[in-house]
């Protein structure tokens, strides 16, 4: 819609509160404040879909020897109705990283393994 009016999208939290930072990977450490409170019981049944879909997704892009943090940027830019996404970094180190996102390619069979994952139009995550 904002496409046919002539609009841009400022998207928000490509990263999804941090689960595609790869922070809340099954096996790692979750002892931090922001996992604590933002997140909860991870192990909590209600997490097992989206935690199945961040792990599927880091297939997808393990190939491309990028961090899924970057590809999920990426990803988000990749929209041409997105004309700016809102990273959100707490440090210098992950504005950086953040930063690394312009210089991924998304290739279209890229684009369509997400869709699959995360149909257009859900909340899946």
């Amino acid at each position: 819609m904002t496409m046919r009016l002539g609009m841009g999208n400022i998207v928000w939290s490509p990263l999804e509160g941090g689960w595609l930072s790869g922070k809340y990977r099954q096996g790692n450490p979750r002892d931090t404040a922001r996992a604590k409170q933002w997140i909860g019981d991870l192990d909590n049944p209600k997490f097992a879909r989206r935690r199945a879909v961040v792990d599927e997704l880091w297939k997808v892009v393990e190939p491309k020897g990028v961090p899924l943090a970057r590809f999920a940027t990426a990803w988000v830019l990749r929209h041409p109705a997105v004309t700016s996404a809102i990273i959100g970094p707490r440090t210098l180190e992950q504005l950086e990283d953040s930063l690394q996102a312009l210089a991924v390619t998304v290739s279209d069979d890229e684009a369509a393994a997400v869709d699959r994952l995360v149909p257009p139009g859900t909340a899946a995550l």
